[in-house]
């Protein structure tokens, strides 16, 4: 914040895309890695549809109900 002159929230916005960037700088690393050197979107959208199938996140509401003296 100080040697660049921000605010706190321009430093931690700044901060945040710069994370984020690395981020994806990784995953494309890894996606050429695994995939001969090449990075494509055709490759990117294959990914992105294997992550889908592979991954459920279920989302429901739950109720116990629990009754005084039930052991159960």
């Amino acid at each position: 914040m100080n040697a660049a002159g921000l605010s706190e929230t321009e430093a931690s916005d700044t901060a945040y895309l710069i994370y984020e960037a690395a981020a994806w700088e990784n995953i494309c690393k890894f996606i050429t890695s695994t995939h001969d050197g090449k990075f494509s979107a055709e490759i990117l959208n294959d990914i992105k549809g294997k992550l889908t199938n592979a991954v459920s996140i279920t989302r429901s509401t739950r109720t116990k109900l629990i009754i005084a003296g039930d052991d159960t």
